[in-house]
């Protein structure tokens, strides 16, 4: 085997019998070890990772996970360590393939065809892609994490048909690296693949109004359709199976009035969106959005052909990863979680943070945690990222957050309605509460409301 063919069989079987998936920094590992390298060549070919993380962190975890699957497989005690990596799985390999060599098999096991098709490069997988254009998607080697998410946006899409996703969060939390890595792994089970950002952050200039974003997604593609307008579009993803992402939507809703409405000249897109929603084609649009807009909220559901995924925050392990990355930092593994749960995981966020722990606090996130109490400290353009989110409100979406933020606690509908009294009557109430819900600034349960622990701090301070 070379190192690709070793690197997919093993990410077959750590797939089937852990349900995970490696790590853009761990297969770096692996292949790097297969050829023999050592860890200083290893960490050259990736450079997303300090030395000293990879040999004393990520190094020794993935020989202690490689170690105890093939040992279990093996039924036998095994140690895989990088300098003697080759022997246990070849031989790993050979007994679960004693007839077949790896070229010729489709599968290692009797696997669903849709369980197959989940992972990153199949051996089984012929590409149906004949045109990508990636337009200003920003470059994604360093993605790390997100392993779970990547896996269900993934059978949404793939294995289920979805015909439209949304990825809604706030700023920060990742929404636009996902649908490019997202859409990377996916390229090869389309036809065509398209990805247009609409945030003028980004292209430096107005999203397009509606009949130039269509014609646009008609220009250059294989045998494109007489009429470059939503039905031309919509006959050719009937006909094409395409990938289209739009990334930044909230760039065409409105601010300073309820969430979901369009910016004039832009009431096309929903349009867009409700024809995507309700029309058969075998085509998916996967928008990113810090508000989910109304006609997705109308038509999503668990079996509906329209889902959405708010995306969450990073787990520890990714984080410490994220921050591993540029050297080594002092911290407790309750530190780590303190410092989590203040910026809500927000990768681009801790990127700032972890700058300034470097360089002000001598690589020591408590003394970081300490410096105002144990509150978030608005680093970086954090709070400029924020503002931009609360200058969208209206009046009472404000007034509603900052009650909330006053007492800290989640509260019920019927406590909301005694912080507010008269200045927002009850049924208009309910609209502001699923208004700041639908923007990824209110989180909602069965019983109660409340405002993320950053955005509580942010408003006690400046608002």
């Amino acid at each position: 085997m070379d190192a690709d063919e070793a690197l997919r069989f093993i990410e077959d079987l750590i797939r089937t019998q852990r349900g995970k998936s490696l790590n853009d920094l761990q297969r770096t590992i692996f292949r790097g070890a297969w050829l023999g390298k050592n860890y200083k060549e290893i960490q050259r070919d990736c450079n997303q990772a300090g030395l000293d993380h990879i040999m004393r962190n990520v190094g020794p975890r993935l020989w202690r996970l490689l170690s105890d699957l093939v040992s279990e497989l093996l039924d036998e005690a095994t140690e895989v360590r990088k300098d003697s990596l080759r022997g246990p799985i070849e031989r790993l390999r050979d007994r679960l393939l004693p007839q077949t060599e790896p070229h010729d098999t489709p599968t290692l096991f009797a696997w669903s065809d849709s369980e197959f098709d989940s992972v990153d490069d199949p051996w089984s997988s012929e590409s149906l892609n004949c045109y990508q254009d990636w337009g200003t998607a920003p470059d994604v080697t360093l993605f790390q994490g997100r392993v779970q998410e990547l896996t269900d946006l993934y059978q949404w899409i793939e294995d289920e048909g979805c015909r439209l996703v949304a990825l809604v969060g706030r700023a920060g939390i990742g929404k636009t690296e996902m649908s490019v890595k997202l859409a990377e792994r996916l390229r090869d089970r389309f036809e065509v693949v398209i990805w247009r950002s609409l945030d003028p952050a980004l292209t430096g200039q107005s999203p397009p109004p509606p009949p130039e974003l269509l014609s646009d997604l008609l220009h250059g593609i294989p045998e494109p359709p007489p009429r470059h307008d939503l039905a031309g579009c919509i006959d050719y993803w009937r006909k094409h199976r395409c990938l289209i992402v739009l990334d930044g939507f909230e760039a065409v809703l409105q601010s300073k009035v309820l969430s979901g409405e369009f910016q004039p000249g832009y009431e096309g897109y929903g349009d867009l969106l409700r024809r995507l929603c309700d029309i058969h084609h075998q085509s998916c649009v996967l928008i990113t959005s810090r508000e989910k807009p109304r006609e997705i909220e109308a038509r999503e559901g668990e079996k509906a052909p329209v889902r959405s995924q708010t995306m969450p925050g990073l787990c520890l392990e990714d984080v410490q990863n994220l921050f591993f990355a540029r050297g080594a930092f002092l911290a407790s593994e309750q530190d780590w979680r303190s410092l989590i749960h203040q910026y809500e995981g927000n990768p681009r966020f801790l990127q700032q943070v972890a700058t300034t722990i470097a360089n002000a606090f001598g690589r020591d996130i408590s003394r970081f945690l300490h410096y105002q109490q144990d509150k978030a400290v608005f680093v970086g353009d954090i709070r400029r990222a924020l503002e931009q989110q609360i200058s969208r409100l209206t009046y009472p979406e404000v007034n509603v957050i900052r009650e909330l933020a006053r007492h800290r606690e989640p509260a019920t509908l019927e406590d909301i309605q005694q912080f507010v009294k008269t200045s927002i009557s009850p049924p208009h109430l309910l609209e502001v509460l699923l208004s700041l819900v639908r923007r990824s600034l209110l989180k909602s349960s069965s019983t109660s409301y409340s405002l993320p622990p950053l955005l509580i701090e942010y408003v006690a301070e400046y608002l």
